[in-house]
């Protein structure tokens, strides 16, 4: 039974079509090298200032924050101009946005 939820996983990559046998099957999800840096940091306080200060949350917020950084081409292509998320701190302030760009991991930029 203990490994009944990576199953489950693995059951839902192959419903879902992925590619089981090639190399990219494996990548990461999209994430900062260190969701402790001070430029994540100040952003995630910025961005979420009720939460940020749980010390729990502050992985799931990352996460939120990298996720909306990694694929911030696709929202802003694909969504309506008048859409709330674009009232963000990350969609208002581009300097913060290219310096949290900075610290994905596997990028060169």
């Amino acid at each position: 039974m203990h490994y009944e939820r990576a199953g489950d996983q693995f059951g839902a990559w192959v419903v879902a079509g992925l590619p089981l046998n090639q190399a990219n099957f494996a990548v990461l999800p999209p994430h900062f090298v260190d969701n402790n840096s001070v430029v994540v940091a100040a952003a995630l306080d910025v961005t979420f200032p009720a939460f940020a200060k749980v010390a729990s949350m502050r992985g799931t917020l990352a996460h939120g924050l990298v996720s909306l950084v990694h694929h911030f081409a696709y929202v802003v292509d694909n969504l309506p101009a008048k859409y709330i998320i674009f009232g963000s701190p990350i969609f208002r302030h581009p300097l913060m946005l290219e310096a949290l760009k900075v610290q994905l991991a596997g990028t060169t930029s």
